[in-house]
């Protein structure tokens, strides 16, 4: 992949993610919230969340770890993610 298209998928993807914050975030709260107590309810959460996840762009087992896909500055250095979501974010991936 050219790095221009790259980097211009990218900033779509960002774009998308800022404006769907608050998904991302409902996301990890349904997995760090939900009860498992079966390895079936385990693979219903994970199927959602990593459905869910990579229709965002930030896919469960991609090659980036979601914190650090996350991890996403605006024009004016402002964190899109505070550091305790990206913390919650980690804590969610390793759950999965």
């Amino acid at each position: 992949v050219q790095p221009g298209l790259e980097a211009a998928f990218r900033k779509r993807q960002n774009k998308e993610l800022r404006e769907r914050r608050g998904e991302v975030l409902l996301v990890f709260d349904r997995v760090m919230d939900e009860p498992l107590e079966s390895q079936q309810q385990l693979s219903a959460l994970f199927q959602e969340a990593s459905s869910r996840m990579s229709s965002l762009g930030v896919p469960l087992g991609g090659s980036e770890q979601w914190a650090d896909r996350l991890y996403i500055r605006d024009k004016h250095g402002t964190l899109l993610f505070s550091e305790a979501e990206l913390d919650r974010a980690e804590a969610a991936q390793k759950r999965m």
